[in-house]
């Protein structure tokens, strides 16, 4: 995600495209957790789905919650063995791909479980997040413009469509898509729409704006990964902040 921030430094810059990316990887991987069980064993076009391969498939699904990747890696083989057209298999593995910041994968994997069953759950969300990884912010932005309920909340939907909004310095769409998704997100992600917030904020030049959602980020009684780098990004902005007021002061 861009940044045109008034700053000093590539480094600032470099800072806070991490950050973006970062915040976002935190989400996808929580996504993980709310994708349910209740969507791998009742979809539509995988009614015929072997039990086993549920099984596997949900073994597979807490192995990626918990970060055993090899554990992972094995149950979901299990899983696509007894049904290799599994759409929801490929959903989830395409998710912890953008984990990994592999996001070809991930777009191969999304688009696999979309030729499988278009309609399956988080998979048109999670192809739009390879995009916005691989920065084809239009492509992910158009995806989603075309998302239909029953393929996975909305609040997800918008987050993504925020994400694509900033990359593409869409600062109206940003700033009313970041604060729609605030809006309406669930407790647990609501850390990570703050940030996406903040990033909105930023290229818009709201510097104080900004700096109010990271110190909402940063007063959450959650757990905070990122919290040493938002704290970075709250310092360089508020030192932006009075140098601009410094500098406004000196031309009076």
């Amino acid at each position: 995600m861009a940044f045109q921030l008034r700053i000093a430094s590539f480094a600032a810059f470099s800072a806070f495209l991490t950050l973006g990316h970062v915040a976002a990887h935190t989400a996808i991987a929580q996504s993980i957790q709310d994708q349910p069980n209740t969507n791998i064993a009742v979809s539509v076009a995988q009614l015929r789905i072997p039990e086993k391969a549920i099984e596997h498939l949900l073994k597979a699904r807490n192995a990626a919650v918990h970060q055993k990747l090899d554990e992972f890696h094995k149950e979901l083989a299990l899983a696509l063995a007894i049904a290799p057209k599994y759409s929801e298999a490929y959903v989830l593995k395409a998710t912890v791909d953008v984990h990994q910041h592999q996001y070809d994968a991930a777009l191969e994997d999304a688009n696999t479980a979309l030729a499988l069953d278009p309609l399956v759950p988080w998979g048109i969300i999670i192809r739009a997040s390879a995009c916005n990884g691989l920065h084809r912010y239009a492509e992910a932005r158009t995806l989603l413009e075309h998302y239909n309920p029953i393929q996975g909340p909305r609040w997800a939907v918008l987050f993504e469509q925020t994400r694509a909004a900033i990359g593409l310095r869409d600062t109206e769409k940003a700033l009313s898509l970041s604060a729609e998704t605030l809006s309406i997100v669930p407790e647990n992600w609501s850390d990570n729409a703050h940030l996406l917030r903040a990033n909105a904020f930023q290229i818009n030049h709201s510097v104080q704006s900004a700096i109010h959602e990271y110190e909402l980020y940063l007063s959450s009684p959650r757990p905070q990964p990122l919290r040493t780098v938002v704290l970075d990004m709250l310092q360089r902005s508020q030192q932006s902040l009075n140098q601009s007021e410094v500098a406004t002061l000196t031309t009076r």
